[in-house]
């Protein structure tokens, strides 16, 4: 999915609307938007930079790097819409602006004014759709065809 049309689904299911729920958040370089294990409470839309996803690997003396992703791109849907925790750590790759939605948030929506709060859980779910698909592809790939490169 791309920034542009991750901007145009946002906007089409009123996120763009929706803007006393979420929060402009700034993350410099290296810091970590989130971390592994810890509790799903927000997501994050980001707006501007680049942000790493990685996930640990006990038996390396480093984590595995999953995925780069950019403005329009959404982190933290999963954790948010099954409260677990999470099951990778997000770091911010370049300087990150970002619009975060805290659980709190969607649930007050939710309550306040629930044709709103389906439209935002459709567009977090489609987001998370959209990565499991994402991933199964470059699966399947990457077994049938071996490592890129």
């Amino acid at each position: 999915m791309t920034a542009e049309s991750s901007q145009r689904r946002a906007e089409g299911a009123g996120i763009s609307g929706l803007e006393a729920h979420l929060e402009t958040v700034q993350f410099p370089q290296g810091s970590c938007l989130m971390r592994e294990g810890s509790p799903g409470d927000a997501c994050y839309l980001i707006v501007s930079g680049e942000i790493r996803t990685e996930v640990e690997r006990p038996d390396f003396d480093s984590n595995g790097v999953v995925s780069f992703m950019g403005p329009g791109a959404v982190c933290g849907e999963l954790g948010l819409l099954d409260d677990s925790p999470r099951s990778a750590s997000v770091y911010a790759h370049t300087d990150v602006t970002a619009r975060r939605l805290t659980a709190g948030a969607l649930r007050e929506l939710c309550d306040r004014d629930p044709q709103a709060g389906v439209m935002m859980l459709r567009w977090l779910a489609r987001s998370a759709a959209e990565k499991a698909r994402t991933f199964s592809r470059d699966l399947e790939e990457f077994i049938f065809t071996g490592p890129r490169g």
